[in-house]
Order: C-alpha cells, then structure tokens, then sequence
C-alpha cells in the first residue's frame, strides 16, 4: 500500500497537469471553445429552420441594397443594451470547422422596430458577414427588442440568413431566460424540423454591461456532396471558378447572366471586409470575363490569402468562389 505522501504527490500532480491543460487548451486550440465542444461532442444535431423563416423583413421581402458587409450591425449611439455574438460554422460532425458561410443578419431595433428604409446609404442593425478561414464569426450588435405578434409578444430575436454551396435558409437566434419563449411559435418548438432547442443561448453579462452569447452553427453535411448546376430558374446565371487559382498577378473570372439584370461582383476577404468592386452594372444576358490583379478599391495590393468573389443580381446573392492569391 502506498504512504499518504506518495498519494498526495500524485493527487497533486494530476491537478497540475489538469490545471494546465485547462489554461492552455484556449491558447492551443483558439477556433473552438473546449467546453462547447465537449457539448458538440455529446450531442450534434443540425441548425435548424425557424417555424417564422425570414420574417415579415427578410431580404426577399425588402431588398438587401446598401447592407453592407459589416460584423457592426448596430452604431455607437444606438440606444440599447449592447451585445456581442460569436460562434463557429461546422460541418455536421461539429468538430470540422467550414469558411466562407455567408451569413445575412437583422432584427428589431430596442423599440421593437425594424428598418426597412432602403434609400440610404446604411441599413441599421442589418450586415452580411462570412466565416474566416476557421469557420469564425462574431458580431457587435444591441439586444433585440420585442414586438406584439397577435395578443403576446415575440421574444428578443436575430434573423440568420445561412448560405453555403446549395445550403440556403433562414432561422432565427433566441436568449435564455425570455419569458415570451414557452408561448411562441418559432421558439418553443422542442421537436421536428423547427426545434429551436440549441437556437436558445444563453448570454452572460460582463461588468460593464455589455452581454455576450455563443452560437455554433451546424450545417447539413449531406449538403457538401452535392454539385451545384447552372440551373436557370434557381440562379438565372452562373459563376465558374477563377483561373488561375491560386493567382499572383491576375486571374480570370467567368460568369454568366441568363436575363437582362444588375449585375455586382464583390470580391471579400476571409473576414468578410469588401476588397474589391469588379462589376457594378445593368447589363443583358450573356457570358463575360472579368480579371482581377488582385488589387483593392484603393489600388494597392489586397496581399496573399483567401477571397470570396460573390455573385449578385438585383442585390441578391446568386453563388460565391473561393479565390486564393499567392
């Protein structure tokens, strides 16, 4: 039998090398939340859809001109409580991180309002983002605030527009705690393709009273094995990839419009910051070539790294490529 000083050695020992794994494990692994993936781990299951979808203010029902690509939706003197939002893109092992998810946000100002304004030249509290090279996103933002949806209110809620390859669908983010939660429809949902479950998370709030929460989005593997078609009632165009990919000094992007329509080609960096204009225009139906030298709208070097080029017609997004410059 070991002596107690033998036994209390290792017990001391094994809480070391616990300690330090904990203290280390952000710093050796800063793409992934350990105690949030010890959860993926336990239980995986796909982001679902939203029993509401879009909302009576999504983009097929206001037009996403002048959103801008921002991960500030909400400006310095918005009033409200203000709130900051992060989380990882995963394929549906929740262990594989994926870049490039566009991701389009909005919801109701601290009044309950929404902006559906769209002749200037910046919406509130709406933005478009895309995953960094780790799956990463975050955004800063204000608490929702509530509205009447027939005799009760909806509770606090984020609008997310989620789009990968042929993945594309609305849902919508909730917070703990919300008293409104048990009687609404798109919340309450424990079960089937609208259980809202893992879209209610919860916020903590730091001493100066900014909240923050944690939401992993979980995409449908299945989805990745398909090839996306030039299918003209579903894109009225197309977008193949560049040529060269990777590039050093220019690249060739080939794109296809089926119908006369106003044509944007954006290019974006891994963060979702705009690098580059290259269209902007009405034009009729047709296939075009466009170069990029891999420069930005100011005319100095974009520098090496992952791009997005995304295609749009009539502002909204058709299909994206992932360029890479040498």
């Amino acid at each position: 039998m070991k002596n107690n000083s033998t036994t209390n050695a290792k017990a001391r020992r094994d809480f070391l090398r616990l300690s330090s794994f904990f203290i280390l494990s952000p710093l050796l692994a800063p793409a992934r939340d350990f105690f949030d993936f010890k959860k993926n781990i336990d239980a995986c299951s796909i982001t679902t859809k939203d029993y509401y979808g879009e909302g009576p203010y999504g983009p097929t029902k206001y037009s996403t001109v002048n959103v801008p690509f921002t991960n500030k939706l909400a400006r310095a003197n918005e009033p409200g409580t203000r709130l900051k939002i992060r989380g990882i893109a995963y394929k549906n092992d929740c262990t594989t991180p994926v870049s490039g998810v566009y991701l389009e946000l909005w919801h109701a100002n601290d009044a309950g309002l929404y902006d559906v304004n769209i002749n200037i030249n910046y919406r509130n509290l709406r933005g478009k983002i895309l995953t960094d090279a780790q799956g990463r996103y975050s955004f800063d933002t204000i608490v929702p605030g509530k509205y009447l949806n027939g005799s009760s209110y909806r509770p606090a809620h984020i609008h997310f527009l989620i789009r990968h390859e042929n993945i594309n669908y609305f849902t919508q983010l909730y917070f703990a705690g919300d008293p409104d939660i048990a009687t609404d429809g798109g919340s309450s949902p424990t079960s089937g393709p609208y259980d809202a479950t893992e879209r209610i998370i919860e916020l903590t709030t730091a001493a100066n009273g900014k909240k923050t929460g944690l939401f992993n989005i979980k995409l449908n593997e299945t989805a990745f094995a398909a090839t996306q078609k030039e299918t003209k009632n579903e894109f009225e165009g197309f977008l193949n990839q560049n040529a060269p990919n990777p590039f050093t000094n220019f690249t060739e992007i080939n794109f296809g419009v089926y119908k006369p329509a106003h044509v944007k080609l954006q290019v974006a960096d891994s963060n979702g910051n705009l690098v580059k204009t290259l269209l902007d225009q009405q034009m009729g139906g047709g296939r075009f070539v466009i170069q990029w030298n891999g420069k930005n709208n100011n005319g100095t070097s974009a520098g090496k790294g992952i791009y997005v080029c995304s295609l749009f017609f009539n502002n909204q997004l058709m299909k994206y490529i992932k360029i890479v410059k040498a």
